[in-house]
């Protein structure tokens, strides 16, 4: 009876945690939509160090999924 009792303090709070998880992923997410397209194009640049203004542009990195490569950087 006392390694039944033991064992139902272990696994009843280890039940509680599982239960209480939910998933992080968004169930509205499309995933033919890219999340870097929002950032791409050519985007006007103002340095307030040098005080100069420079135009960048961001496009896909094609080498890897989740990267973009800015063109034109300082």
């Amino acid at each position: 009876m006392k390694k039944f009792i033991k064992i139902l303090l272990f696994c009843v709070p280890f039940l509680i945690v599982l239960n209480a998880c939910e998933s992080d992923e968004d169930d509205n997410v499309n995933p033919e939509v890219d999340p870097r397209d929002n950032f791409l194009g050519n985007w006007n640049v103002n340095e307030t160090c040098q005080r100069d203004a420079y135009s960048v542009t961001i496009v896909v990195d094609p080498s890897n999924s989740s990267q973009v490569l800015i063109k034109n950087f300082w």
